[in-house]
């Protein structure tokens, strides 16, 4: 005769499930947004929304195609998403607990996150050029990673039509994941880095959509944001 298990127990059991997880970073989402404004806080809103898209991915997929066996590939394949949320999450708590340590060091002052990550005021050249050529370094350190670890892992002679296709497919998805949420951000530092150039032009943030121009529009905002000096601060955009 099998055990009773107590109602406690089962209770305690639901704690490491993905819907408690999806009931705590909604419920933590809901109070950080309620709450009196403090230093970072839309980081943190920022990182219980990713983890809450996260937690609620991983559950739909678990629900719809985990119990299907015609599709235990695609489960696995669709499992990219909610590890891409985790991987953000974890740079926006990065940057949270970076500007709250920079508040209690330097009360008042703004952090240098807001160079890289917010699209409010205004940057000069020599700023501008040097996020952007950090940025075009890293961009190319990750990408020959990503490159070289998938062409590695796929010349490997251990993964043979012996071994399990999971293996392989959970591997290429982290290196993916990685490098993709890298993506993600980096694309979020170049306009952000942009808009503020954009700013110390005495222009409208939105003026850095002329870039999907073709040809002209890159051309000129190039020329515009890289070489031409910044406008006088009191220009009447948004700084």
């Amino acid at each position: 005769m099998d055990a009773e298990v107590s109602p406690f127990f089962q209770a305690f059991s639901l704690l490491g499930t993905p819907l408690a997880s999806i009931l705590f970073f909604l419920t933590a989402l809901i109070f950080t947004a309620c709450v009196r404004p403090f230093r970072g806080r839309n980081w943190l809103i920022a990182f219980f929304g990713l983890r809450l898209v996260g937690a609620t991915f991983f559950l739909l997929v678990n629900t719809l195609l985990l119990n299907r066996a015609s599709h235990g590939t695609e489960h696995v394949s669709w499992l990219w998403i909610p590890e891409l949320m985790n991987v953000l999450s974890l740079y926006v708590l990065t940057i949270f607990v970076f500007e709250v340590l920079h508040d209690r060091l330097r009360p008042g002052q703004r952090p240098p996150t807001a160079i890289l990550f917010s699209f409010v005021g205004r940057i000069n050249r020599a700023q501008f050029w040097t996020v952007s050529g950090g940025q075009f370094l890293l961009n190319l350190g990750f990408l020959a990673l990503f490159y070289g670890g998938i062409g590695m892992l796929l010349n490997r002679r251990s993964f043979d039509s012996t071994d399990n296709p999971f293996t392989l497919a959970g591997t290429i998805s982290g290196i993916f994941v990685i490098y993709l949420s890298w993506l993600v951000v980096s694309i979020w530092n170049g306009l952000a880095i942009a808009v503020k150039r954009w700013h110390d032009r005495g222009k409208s943030g939105w003026w850095v959509l002329i870039g999907l121009i073709p040809i002209v529009g890159p051309i000129w905002a190039l020329v515009e944001t890289g070489f031409l000096p910044g406008t006088r601060p009191d220009s009447g955009h948004r700084q």
